[in-house]
This record gives C-alpha cells, structure tokens and sequence, in this order.
C-alpha cells in the first residue's frame, strides 16, 4: 500500500499525471523544484543533511530518477507533477514548501513580511537577469524550516 507500489527494478510508463504517484517523497519534489540536472554528490549531500527520505538509489529503482554520467535527471513530467504538487499546496508563494520560480522569489523576498514557516526551500537562477532588488532581510525571520536556499 502506500507509496511502495513499485518495486527495485520497476520501470513506470507515465500515462497519467497522477500526483500521487511522487506524494511523499521529499526527495522528488526537491530534485523537481531545485536539483533537476545537477551532480549526484552535490545533491545527496545536501538531502542527507535534511531529509530522512533523501533515498535517491530508491528513486532511481522506482525509474522515477535517472543518474546520467553523474548526474541526476528525470522526465519533464515527473519534474511537472513535483512543481505542480508544490504549487498547490497554497495560492500564495510565501505560504509554499519551496520557491523556485524567479518572480516568486524576488516578490517573497522583497516584501519584509511574506516569508513564512512553510517555506523549505528557496532556490534562484543565477542565469536569469537579476536587476537590482532592495531584499527585505526580515523576510527571513518567520522561515524557521528553511533548509535549503
């Protein structure tokens, strides 16, 4: 029952975007918000610091990762559902588990009171034009669970 549908070895043909499929996994929707295309040792490194459930290994037998010459990946679709999982989990940005979107996190970081205790993980593209922003360093007060930025 559960999430353990899939045993080591599975392969998983996505006809659905079920996101159930990836619900509990901490690990998937990290990878999908942040980590998607990154070297395998950097990203176990900072998951094992945080999560109990970072089991990339399991992932990669549930074919819901992929590890390519070091690094890790995984299907357009998955990384979808993962976002999109977040992305439900409150209308507001600063109520989410994780930011990753550059407007979201300009808008959450600039405004003094918009960080909040559900914030997990903040993320920024450093290849994406950054204009200067006056970030409001209160934001970071109420991010008591932030574990990754």
């Amino acid at each position: 029952g559960g999430n353990d549908w899939f045993g080591p070895g599975s392969r998983i043909i996505i006809t659905t975007r079920d996101k159930g499929l990836i619900i509990g996994y901490e690990a998937v929707l990290d990878i999908s918000c942040f980590f998607k295309g990154k070297r395998i040792e950097y990203v176990e490194e900072i998951l094992a610091e945080f999560s109990a459930t970072s089991n990339i290994e399991e992932l990669v037998n549930k074919s819901l990762l992929t590890v390519e010459h070091g690094y890790l990946n995984m299907h357009d679709i998955i990384q979808d559902m993962g976002r999109e999982v977040v992305r439900q989990e409150a209308p507001n940005p600063a109520k989410r588990s994780r930011l990753w979107f550059h407007q979201d996190v300009i808008d959450v970081l600039s405004a003094g009171d918009s960080g909040s205790d559900s914030i997990q993980g903040i993320m920024l593209d450093p290849s994406q034009h950054i204009k200067v922003v006056d970030w409001n360093g209160t934001a970071f007060e109420k991010m008591n669970r932030l574990r990754i930025l």
